[in-house]
């Protein structure tokens, strides 16, 4: 019996020696590589063949039968070469020094050819280059300009291209300073729908007169400037240059300057009223500009959620484009039906009653002596004896602008309201973890809505004492402080130990700000975010608490991943944002309005119990709602109904498609109104 001795098997030969086409290959790479002449050897090989080629056919053909010997090659060659350069080539007999000549021609036609070849080619190419890099001046009118490049670009644009679906699609206009094909691709990688809208990219500073005239910039019919830089003053700085140049360079706004408004985007509330102060009128500052402070916008909506879990659904339904918005129309009685009913005259309280597919909940009163110095007065929820007069305009929530008009009054008698009181607010211990420039606002926000007696915790890794210095450097007196104590804990809230220290199941509400940091993106912000709620979430289930947790998050991306951590509520701050924006962008009027409904004075949103409104199980339909929440002095804009759920949420239904639908009402479901408490 044999066997193979392993040990003795030959070594591994390696990897097979290159093939003869393989080294051809490579020595053809390392000449034409290296040798200058290589391209020009090339090209005379490549004749040379081709001559030779076409002298096989012609012979195969039977061309110059009559020849014989060296003429035969010779005129065969000549003929060859003529046919390939297009000097002719057909055998004329012996005149081979008018040959030579053709062949020189031949050449020098070639140089001038490839002369007017090369200056068409550079011609087209520059105008090429022109078109991707954007050089060429907007000619576009009544579009939505957008000044700036930020996170919110993209939620931005799609909100304005909701806005204009139903007429069709509009022309949006974005100067930024990166580089044009580079914007382009990112939008045409990242917006899926125009829907019918058309996106004009320029690239150029916002501070740069040649590029706010490339972009025509008085011809917009909005102007919207965004923050652009992370450090808040820095930001602000820019913001007011841009909004200088636009106002003032460009010339008169409303006269040869610009025609629209312009919406800007603040980061500190201290420099809301400096965007005014090139202006020589202050109402006429206020009415061409309009400053929008997001982090304050967010900081409010946050307040509210802790303080009224599910509102910011509710303001996102009516701040987005693809629900009900705001509308602002006098009616004279004036147009085709069923648009031509006059309201002039009429008590707002049967104005409330007169729309199918709207609620009206406001006045923009024209009157010059009620004028404010915001030259408009926005009156929301105006007593129920309030008459329209002429020039004041009905504000109201509706899918579209010409989607409603006033119609017959409805009458209604649902009867007396349960005999139900309110129960009064009690104080609240909340917890604020995190901390960004805008704090001290957030703390003085919350004083404004809480009642007397009430805590907050500040919770983050910044030490006491350079916290309390930032606090009182942005204006906080904490001694002035009327219906919150002021407490600290310093930690990590990512760390669950810090956390299990702080004890969050002991708090009625938890706000999670987003630290945005330099450098790093949005996505990556929420990720410390994301943390920090779902260790809160499990400490709460731990102890069966049922505290309100509200988070903030950067990235729309994140929307999803929040959902996991079963939040109260969540606000995307630069989807809420750019939907404020967009929505002042559409209707200047609406700046004032965002403002009134989100200040603790006068009249704000609110989500009510529904047993205030209806016995339990009483079958009403909307008007009749809508009496019931008349009688309390509120504006009934619709309802949250405890069996309808999307996504694990409960679904805010405002302006009811079918008012007349009777529902059968009982513990859970809620009511949502414009009140003054």
């Amino acid at each position: 019996m044999s066997y193979q001795d392993v040990s003795a098997a030959p070594p591994d030969e390696g990897p097979p020696p290159p093939s003869k086409a393989d080294l051809y290959s490579y020595k053809f790479d390392t000449w034409y590589t290296s040798d200058p002449n290589a391209q020009v050897v090339c090209l005379i090989i490549a004749n040379i063949i081709c001559v030779f080629l076409l002298m096989a056919l012609f012979g195969i053909t039977g061309s110059l039968a009559s020849e014989a010997g060296f003429n035969y090659y010779a005129e065969m060659a000549w003929m060859s070469w003529g046919q390939l350069s297009g000097t002719g080539g057909s055998p004329d007999g012996g005149l081979w020094g008018t040959r030579i000549v053709g062949v020189v021609c031949a050449f020098m036609g070639m140089f001038v050819f490839s002369l007017i070849c090369a200056f068409i080619e550079e011609a087209i190419n520059a105008k090429l280059e022109s078109i991707r890099k954007g050089k060429s001046k907007v000619l576009d009118k009544g579009f939505v300009l957008i000044v700036g490049w930020s996170d919110r670009i993209l939620p931005l644009i799609n909100q304005l291209c909701l806005a204009s679906e139903s007429d069709g699609g509009g022309i949006l206009v974005v100067l930024g300073e990166k580089d044009k094909e580079w914007m382009d691709g990112y939008l045409q990688d990242n917006v899926q729908d125009l829907m019918g809208s058309t996106i004009v990219t320029r690239s150029g500073s916002p501070i740069d007169i040649f590029s706010l005239e490339k972009v025509n910039a008085r011809d917009a019919r909005a102007i919207v400037v965004l923050s652009t830089i992370r450090d808040a003053d820095e930001s602000d700085s820019q913001t007011i240059r841009s909004v200088l140049a636009l106002t003032a360079i460009l010339g008169t706004p409303r006269e040869d300057g610009i025609k629209g408004h312009v919406v800007c985007e603040i980061c500190d509330i201290d420099n809301a009223e400096i965007v005014h102060l090139g202006f020589m009128d202050a109402a006429f500052a206020k009415e061409i500009v309009k400053p929008v402070v997001a982090s304050d916008l967010t900081g409010r909506l946050m307040i509210l959620c802790c303080l009224e879990p599910g509102i910011a659904r509710v303001f996102a339904h009516i701040l987005a484009f693809d629900f009900n918005e705001f509308y602002f129309k006098e009616w004279l009685g004036e147009g085709d039906p069923p648009y031509n009913m006059d309201l002039t005259g009429r008590r707002f309280a049967d104005v409330c009653f007169m729309f199918e597919d709207a609620v009206p909940f406001g006045i923009r009163i024209a009157d010059e002596n009620k004028r404010s110095e915001d030259q408009s007065v926005i009156m929301v929820n105006p007593p129920g004896d309030t008459i329209i007069e002429r020039g004041d305009q009905i504000i109201v929530i509706a899918d579209d602008n010409d989607s409603y008009w006033p119609d017959k009054l409805q009458m209604v008698d649902p009867g007396m309201n349960p005999e139900r009181e309110e129960q009064a607010d009690d104080p609240v211990n909340l917890m604020l973890i995190g901390f960004r420039r805008d704090l001290d606002d957030m703390i003085a926000e919350v004083d404004k809505w809480v009642e007397k007696g009430s805590a907050l915790m500040l919770f983050c890794d910044t030490p006491i004492p350079e916290r309390m210095k930032a606090l009182k450097a942005g204006g906080l007196e904490v001694e002035k402080l009327q219906n919150v104590v002021l407490h600290h804990f310093e930690g990590n809230p990512m760390l669950l130990p810090n956390l299990r220290d702080v004890e969050p199941q002991n708090y009625t509400g938890i706000i999670v700000l987003t630290e945005s940091r330099d450098g790093v993106e949005g996505l990556s912000c929420d990720s410390r975010t994301m943390v920090t709620t779902l260790l809160i979430r499990d400490i709460q289930k731990q102890h069966a608490a049922n505290g309100v947790l509200v988070s903030e998050i950067l990235d729309p991306r994140t929307t999803e991943l929040v959902k996991l951590a079963k939040m109260n509520d969540f606000i995307c701050a630069n989807d809420f944002v750019s939907m404020a924006l967009a929505q002042m962008a559409e209707e200047e009027d609406i700046h004032p309005l965002v403002e009134d409904l989100f200040s603790p004075e006068g009249s704000e949103m609110h989500i009510k119990d529904i047993l205030l409104y209806a016995l339990p199980d009483e079958n009403l339909n909307f008007w009749e709602l809508v009496t019931r929440a008349r009688n309390r002095a509120e504006v009934c804009l619709g309802w949250i109904r405890a069996d309808e759920f999307e996504n694990g949420a409960a679904v805010p239904n405002l302006n009811p498609a079918d008012k007349q639908q009777r529902y059968t009402w009982s513990y859970g479901d809620q009511l949502v109104v414009l009140s003054e408490d």
